[in-house]
């Protein structure tokens, strides 16, 4: 006669411990191991979940970090998973001191396991958690900063990369924008290039409480970065991207001339070939009448008719 047995299913939760885990909610914080800044040497395990609102990631970096190395990484270690529990998927698991690169979570959690054995000399880690920002994109959506519209953090950087399909490029809108100004926009401030990094030729550089015009990049890819130091702070920006046709459309400083443009998608939709002044969206113009506009900023919209973009 035999017996079937039994299987149990089991996950740690947050201890009550003071100092050994918990749950963070906050946007921004540090996670410690208990008496930190001190080694802890005793037998201990800690988890420690950290949760965001639906529709935000989060960072972790390492500020410290001691552990001391076993061959399996089974006796002392830290473990994080992309998500609130610890069956989510594992991101990695470390056990020496070396800091590792800053994390990301796919979703809106982390969950951290601590453990340290009574063998080990020295245990001991710091880390500091913020809502994440920045990373790949495409098609069409919406940046922002941390917390939006609330302040965004001091002393952040985030970048995006958006890439569209072969043949078309980006055309990023500013919806609200609101930056410390500064001279020359050295220490606060939004940078829009014109491809996929950080070498990309420079569209421009912007700071300040006054909305930018629309960008839009030559080729598939735009990369956009904003970064602040530990001064003031303010409200930051949100600002929408979305996919035009490579070629189409510019924006110019009307000089006695008018503009004529391939067919596209590019801020309104008109009948006949227009331009948009910048400020009145919802007004347009016949492209004949732009010379009239000479210290305006004008933006070219949908011109049916004309297969490529030259000035007249």
């Amino acid at each position: 006669m035999s017996d079937r047995g039994f299987q149990i299913t089991y996950t740690t939760l947050p201890g009550t411990d003071p100092g050994c885990g918990g749950t963070f909610n906050n946007p921004e914080g540090f996670i410690t191991s208990p008496s930190w800044p001190d080694a802890y040497s005793e037998s201990k395990q800690c988890v420690y979940i950290i949760r965001q609102s639906s529709s935000d990631h989060i960072n972790l970096r390492f500020t410290n970090l001691e552990l001391e190395s076993d061959g399996g990484c089974s006796l002392t270690y830290i473990e994080i998973k992309d998500g609130a529990t610890e069956t989510a998927p594992l991101i990695n698991k470390y056990c020496n001191s070396s800091i590792p690169t800053s994390i990301t979570s796919s979703q809106n959690a982390l969950w951290i396991k601590f453990k340290s054995d009574a063998s080990a000399t020295r245990s001991s880690f710091r880390a500091l958690y913020q809502v994440a920002c920045g990373g790949m994109l495409s098609g069409k959506g919406v940046i922002k900063t941390p917390l939006y519209p609330n302040a965004y953090f001091r002393e952040k950087t985030c970048e995006w990369v958006i890439t569209q399909p072969i043949g078309d490029a980006v055309l990023i809108n500013f919806d609200s924008f609101n930056i410390q100004p500064g001279a020359a926009c050295s220490s606060n401030y939004v940078e829009v290039r014109d491809g996929p990094s950080a070498d990309s030729t420079l569209i421009s550089k912007y700071c300040g409480p006054e909305v930018p015009p629309p960008a839009q990049s030559t080729q598939r890819a735009l990369y956009v970065k904003f970064t602040t130091d530990s001064s003031e702070y303010n409200q930051g920006f949100s600002a929408s991207f979305s996919t035009i046709i490579q070629g189409c459309g510019d924006q110019v400083d009307g000089q006695g001339g008018f503009y004529l443009c391939a067919v596209c998608r590019v801020f309104v939709t008109c009948t006949e070939c227009e331009c948009c002044v910048q400020g009145f969206s919802s007004v347009c113009m016949v492209c004949a009448l732009c010379a009239g506009f000479s210290s305006v900023r004008m933006v070219c919209a949908l011109c049916a008719g004309f297969s490529s973009v030259r000035m007249v």
